[in-house]
């Protein structure tokens, strides 16, 4: 993770990049925006997690620019669990914000982990480019901006209403914020 070694497990489930808290409060010491208090659904319901974009992700010379990446303390109880497990620390799991990048093949019998970079660019799209902002509900305002993003881009600004997604109200049940 930018440059400095870190032990991750493979998640393919997982669609975002997780890393233990304490990782991501490092790597945000240099200024970088941090979204906290989302919301976010995992196995065990509903959880409050942050995000950052990482500048780079390398693993195995394969390195991705610009993902998103999250923290969440829930999670880190079952990464201690599986450090245990296993006899080794983690320091997150590699989700789908890396492999999104690749198409994956896991070789099981040859214990081999195989990223083939798509040619034509990864065939789904990184969520938080599109959105990257925050908005209170009840308020209908922008909470929060992600500098850097093409919401900023468009001048939206924290305090700024917002009554409409992609032309759905925001007070609608279809509008999941």
């Amino acid at each position: 993770v930018e440059g400095v070694e870190h032990s991750f497990m493979v998640d393919t489930g997982a669609s975002i990049t997780l890393l233990r808290s304490a990782l991501l409060d490092d790597l945000a010491k240099d200024g970088r925006a941090v979204m906290g208090g989302l919301q976010s659904q995992i196995v065990g319901g509903t959880t409050s997690i942050s995000v950052a974009r990482l500048k780079s992700v390398s693993i195995g010379g394969e390195e991705v620019k610009g993902l998103i990446a999250s923290e969440d303390e829930t999670f880190e109880k079952a990464l201690d669990a599986v450090s245990l497990e296993i006899g080794q620390k983690l320091d997150g799991l590699i989700g789908g914000s890396y492999l999104r990048n690749f198409y994956v093949t896991i070789d099981y019998p040859n214990t081999t982990f195989h990223l083939r970079r798509y040619a034509e660019g990864a065939p789904t799209y990184d969520a938080f480019d599109r959105v990257a902002f925050s908005v209170n509900t009840k308020t209908k305002l922008i909470e929060q901006v992600i500098a850097g993003t093409k919401a900023e881009e468009m001048g939206l600004t924290k305090g700024d209403e917002v009554l409409e997604v992609d032309g759905v109200a925001i007070d609608s049940a279809e509008v999941s914020m």
